[in-house]
């Protein structure tokens, strides 16, 4: 249901939700430069000899457990938000991921590993709250177009894989639990102004009473996979993130493997690739799709991020700052406009569960690639962005083969709707 509201007043809580977005990327990010050298390079450090584990698979599973809990926390968040209010929900869950930086921070410091483990998982249960932050965007449509909304806040979030690199890369010259204690402090700031900008305007009284544990359990995102028009497009949407990810995920050790860079070159090339996603989609995207079909755009720039990361092992050390900002501009067109086609083509599902449905497919194959990458990438890291290719293909046929679908049945009766039992 759109908000009542000023114009005015609609784009400053657009810009406490682009915050939102910022500060949880930049804490899926932040680690990148600071662990590949950690446990790849000669740090001496502890966590990195933990269990007399392969150092690989260290990596691999500190990479996929911040996302793990992003996949559970972006699960049953959004959908919370539907039943209990946008803004009580988001609050609690900022609160509790200013306590997970601290924590984890605290872990580097003392060289524990399990316990960074278990604290980079509970940070990601309560950053999970990206999906309520996009399903009070898609709230504020009609007072703000809601592409506009999405491009903003793709681009903050696109700021947050820019932002926490560079942070993790400079603050680790003091020390590597400096960059979560930045985090924890910034996060604080987002509290506030959360608790200032944004009104509740959604769900105050849904009469819903039955429990934390019973709402999870019955409103969680993934109960939408019941429905016949959303489970293929699940399927293509998790080939296409597990692409994306594995390419987010390994181009790190990519770079130091193949390429000799350090925590600071790795940085630089962060955000070179981050400025492309951040000016493509605020300044572009929304152009874009007022020009052409949205459908043509999103085959498009799928097609040309799949060759992109196929030619990875390939790359020559003089092409790679442009490498990473055509990836960049490829990536930005592409997210800047799939959630918008979920968002109106199933809006009656209520925004929270659909929001919390991509946050957590998208964090789904964040876990799955951080495992399956880390075991190719004992052969190079190179291979696991090569095979991150071959998925982006697959689930761009799979994608437009739904699309084309769907068209055929635009006309015919489509259940929308999830029986309450």
């Amino acid at each position: 249901m759109p908000i009542a509201m000023t114009k005015s007043r609609a784009y400053l809580i657009l810009f406490s939700l682009m915050l939102v977005n910022l500060l949880g990327t930049s804490g899926l990010a932040l680690p990148f430069p600071i662990l590949a050298p950690l446990f790849l390079g000669e740090s001496g450090s502890a966590l990195a000899e933990f269990g007399g584990w392969p150092k690989e698979l260290l990596l691999a599973l500190v990479l996929a457990i911040y996302p793990l809990g992003m996949l559970l926390g972006g699960s049953f968040i959004g959908a919370l938000s539907d039943l209990h209010g946008r803004k009580p929900v988001l609050l609690i869950s900022l609160a509790l991921s200013v306590l997970g930086y601290l924590l984890s921070g605290w872990a580097i410091a003392i060289e524990h590993y399990p316990l960074f483990l278990l604290a980079r998982f509970a940070t990601g249960i309560c950053e999970g709250n990206i999906a309520i932050s996009r399903a009070i965007a898609a709230d504020l449509h009609p007072v703000i177009d809601k592409t506009r909304a999405f491009s903003w806040l793709y681009a903050m979030m696109y700021g947050g894989w820019l932002l926490g690199p560079l942070a993790g890369g400079y603050l680790m010259l003091i020390s590597a639990q400096t960059a979560f204690y930045a985090a924890a402090i910034a996060l604080m700031l987002t509290v506030l102004l959360v608790w200032i900008a944004i009104e509740e305007s959604h769900a105050q009284a849904s009469g819903y009473n039955k429990g934390l544990l019973k709402a999870i359990s019955e409103h969680n995102s993934f109960t939408l996979l019941k429905l016949p028009a959303i489970k293929p497009l699940f399927l293509a949407y998790l080939l296409l993130t597990l692409g994306l990810n594995g390419f987010y995920e390994f181009f790190a050790p990519y770079l130091v493997v193949d390429h000799d860079y350090d925590s600071i070159g790795i940085g630089h090339m962060t955000a070179v690739q981050t400025l492309a996603m951040v000016l493509v989609s605020a300044l572009v995207v929304e152009r874009l799709a007022k020009r052409f079909s949205s459908l043509s755009i999103i085959s498009v720039a799928l097609l040309g991020l799949a060759v992109s990361l196929l030619l990875a092992p390939w790359l020559s050390p003089d092409v790679i700052p442009s490498y990473f900002f055509i990836t960049g501009a490829l990536i930005a067109t592409y997210n800047g406009l799939l959630p918008v086609y979920v968002s109106d083509r199933f809006s009656e599902l209520g925004q929270g569960k659909l929001m919390g449905l991509l946050t957590s497919t998208f964090f789904l194959a964040n876990v799955l690639i951080a495992l399956i990458g880390g075991a190719v990438a004992l052969f190079g890291p190179s291979w696991s962005i090569f095979i991150s290719g071959l998925m982006v293909l697959s689930g761009r046929f799979l994608l437009l083969r739904y699309f084309k679908q769907s068209s055929k049945a635009a006309h015919a009766p489509q259940p929308a709707t999830l029986s309450s039992d």
